[in-house]
Order: C-alpha cells, then sequence, then structure tokens
C-alpha cells in the first residue's frame, strides 16, 4: 500500500522473481572493503554479479550488463573518474544503476562528489 504520496510501479516480489529468472548480470563499482558482501548479496537474490571498475573496462561491459551498482567507499580521484565514467555510460545506455553513498556527508570532498553523482541520477538517469 502506497505511503506518503509514493506509488510501486511494481512489487518488490514481482521484482526479485524476475531477477532470479533473468539471472541479471550487474556491473558492481565495488571496494574491496565489502566486495564479498556484494557479490553474495547479488548471488543470494539471483544476481551475477561482475566486479568490474576501471574506466578502461567499463565502456566495452557495461553493454553487457543489464545494470549497475556504485559504492562509493574508496573515494580518490581515480575513483571519481571510474563512477563518472560508469555512470556517463549506463545513462547513455539507458541502463538502471544504484547509488550506495558510503559516508557521504563524511567530508566535504566525498558530500561534493555523492551530490555530484546524486543530482545526475534524479535529473539524467532513465529509471
Amino acid at each position: 500500500m502506497p505511503t506518503a504520496g509514493y506509488v510501486l510501479r511494481r512489487q518488490p516480489s514481482e521484482l526479485l522473481g524476475e531477477l532470479r529468472r533473468k539471472n541479471s548480470l550487474v556491473q558492481c563499482l565495488q571496494t574491496p572493503v565489502s566486495m564479498d558482501i556484494t557479490a553474495n548479496v547479488l548471488l543470494a537474490a539471483g544476481a551475477a554479479p561482475a566486479m568490474v571498475c576501471s574506466e578502461e573496462e567499463t565502456p566495452a561491459f557495461l553493454p553487457k550488463a543489464d545494470a549497475l551498482y556504485v559504492n562509493m567507499g574508496t573515494l580518490n580521484a581515480v575513483r571519481v573518474r571510474e563512477v563518472t565514467v560508469a555512470i556517463a555510460e549506463a545513462t547513455r545506455l539507458k541502463k538502471p544503476w544504484v547509488l550506495d553513498p558510503v559516508a557521504c556527508g563524511g567530508t566535504p570532498y566525498r558530500t561534493e562528489h555523492c551530490a555530484k553523482v546524486t543530482l545526475r541520477l534524479f535529473f539524467m538517469a532513465p529509471c
């Protein structure tokens, strides 16, 4: 039942069933800290995780994936470029993507980059 004006287009159980049937390939921009947890959760849900993080690989790999998962955990200049390339490519390909804004608000640098990604999510993503 919808609350606070939000309406679900599809029920979560329906989406989970579809994920399991399709065995969706999810490209994960992940950190070593939680890589195994993320992989195990996706596997348990019926998806196929792929830890493909480099900006050089993303344009070749993301077209094969069904979705993108971005973890902002270990943030540095290289990671910011990887995330920017991946989200731009996902947006261009109209692929759904999810942001895990780890410690957003913890430092000005992290907050700035999480905000930039969030703006892209709300104003450019096809989901």
